[in-house]
């Protein structure tokens, strides 16, 4: 779970209804705490890409932690909660078309394009990395929308950059910032 800035109505018609109002999502956005929410599926020795004799590429695939991604939900909603928030959780399951997976080569994963999303936004990716990502940004609404926020976070941070730092940091501020850095290291 992740902190993802500031979703917007359009990023929110990537999962909304085919005919939900766009007053509706902007309400909606306008009103939002927004969280990026995932989970993955288990290792199954059932879930399989293949190739068949001719080349072409075979899918099978069944979802298998859901009960996990379930468990996640309620504890985001306990912890909203526990602020005296609505915690209202809006699911957005992705997939790629099973057809365009059968007759395409395979796409590059969502952790695939996260992990190389800074390289990918400063054009340092090749041009055959950089077509892959947009192939992948294709067909991944919730890619289009991690990639618009990610976007807007490096905008707010160089904003940011320009405030002045005060001369005297109150040592607790101090402790608690090295205190979180040596547990994230551990």
């Amino acid at each position: 779970m992740s902190f993802v800035g500031k979703l917007d109505a359009i990023a929110l018609s990537a999962g909304a209804p085919p005919l939900t109002p766009g007053f509706a999502l902007d309400l909606m956005a306008r009103h939002s705490l927004d969280f990026w929410l995932t989970s993955e599926d288990l290792p199954h020795p059932d879930n399989r890409v293949t190739l068949d004799r001719d080349g072409n590429i075979e899918l099978r695939y069944a979802p298998n932690n859901e009960a996990g991604h379930k468990r996640l939900i309620k504890t985001l909603e306990r912890a909203a909660a526990k602020t005296r928030s609505r915690c209202i959780v809006k699911s957005l399951v992705l997939h790629v078309e099973r057809e365009a997976l059968l007759t395409s080569k395979p796409y590059i994963t969502c952790r695939q394009l996260i992990d190389f999303i800074a390289s990918y936004r400063d054009i340092e990716l090749t041009p055959d990395q950089r077509t892959e990502f947009d192939r992948h940004l294709a067909v991944c609404p919730s890619c289009v929308a991690y990639l618009k926020t990610y976007e807007q976070t490096v905008l707010l941070a160089k904003a940011a950059a320009g405030d002045p730092v005060p001369d005297e940091i109150p040592e607790p501020l101090v402790k608690a910032i090295l205190d979180a850095r040596h547990k994230s290291d551990a």
